[in-house]
């Protein structure tokens, strides 16, 4: 029997739907766009509820105090703050000096002086600046990591780069599914669609015909929101999904935050479960 192979170029699908918006993708590449929402994250990150949700992932690993990790797109340090404690030292990269400086100033108020920061884009930082880290983690950023300013996003590169620059291995979790969960679709008339959960197995293809294979497991998290106010969140929650000039849907977003939001001091809570897929790879001996 002789072999055979496909020449299928899985990056190019995958890259597909930023290449078609490419104006949205380049906003987000950019330093300011991240910037001007890093207080609002960095409210969200740092939440006692989600600070939970953090710890369970960050315990599906096995951390060692002498490890070096590179937290790429960091942002306000949902990761890397509680990471610091469980390891040698946390180097946190994103494009965003404003996300960066939420990071540091929760760093201190913890009491963790094992962070530093790089502010820089994962595609354009110096290669040397980023090399021999024991452990790379990429935890949804993944897709804003692998966009050039222009917006076009360079999948391979990016985990060229990775693989690159870890001494052990890397961690990545992307989105399987929207970041809002089904009931929210039905209560919006919107359609559930199986798109992201496709990309999980592009990624897996690029993965492998760039010679790497990882392990990957679909995780059912929740997706945590918190918001000052049931306004703030129609604005964040339209911009995730998509429907800021849909003035209907945005009533009926209204009407259903109203159902589902849980205070909590003065926070309005919201949280439910959407499939993630934790995609872990390490270098063979």
């Amino acid at each position: 029997m002789t072999g055979f192979s496909v020449n299928i170029d899985w990056e190019a699908i995958y890259n597909q739907p930023w290449v078609s918006s490419s104006g949205g993708a380049g906003v987000k590449a950019t330093a300011e766009y991240w910037s001007r929402r890093a207080e609002g994250f960095a409210r969200k990150a740092h939440h006692p509820k989600n600070r939970q949700n953090s710890e369970q992932l960050l315990d599906r690993f096995v951390w060692s105090k002498s490890e070096t990790v590179l937290d790429i797109g960091a942002g306000p340090g949902s990761y890397a703050v509680p990471l610091a404690k469980r390891v040698g030292s946390v180097t946190a990269l994103d494009v965003s000096a404003g996300m960066l400086d939420q990071l540091q100033q929760r760093a201190r108020a913890e009491g963790v002086s094992n962070i530093t920061t790089i502010t820089d884009s994962w595609l354009g930082v110096p290669e040397e600046q980023v090399s021999g880290f024991d452990t790379l983690i990429c935890f949804n950023a993944l897709g804003c990591a692998a966009l050039l300013e222009d917006g076009t996003c360079h999948m391979g590169r990016a985990l060229a780069k990775m693989a690159g620059a870890a001494r052990r291995g890397f961690a990545l979790v992307p989105l399987a599914d929207l970041p809002v969960d089904r009931p929210m679709l039905q209560a919006l008339d919107m359609p559930f669609t199986a798109s992201r959960r496709e990309r999980v197995a592009l990624l897996f293809h690029i993965m492998v015909k760039a010679g790497l294979l990882p392990d990957v497991e679909i995780l059912a998290r929740p997706f945590f929101w918190a918001f000052e106010s049931l306004e703030e969140g129609v604005e964040l929650l339209a911009a995730r999904i998509g429907i800021q000039e849909d003035g209907h849907r945005r009533s009926l977003l209204l009407k259903y935050l109203e159902t589902r939001v849980e205070k909590v001091d003065s926070t309005l809570i919201l949280q439910y479960p959407v499939h993630q897929a934790l995609f872990k790879w390490q270098k063979e001996e």
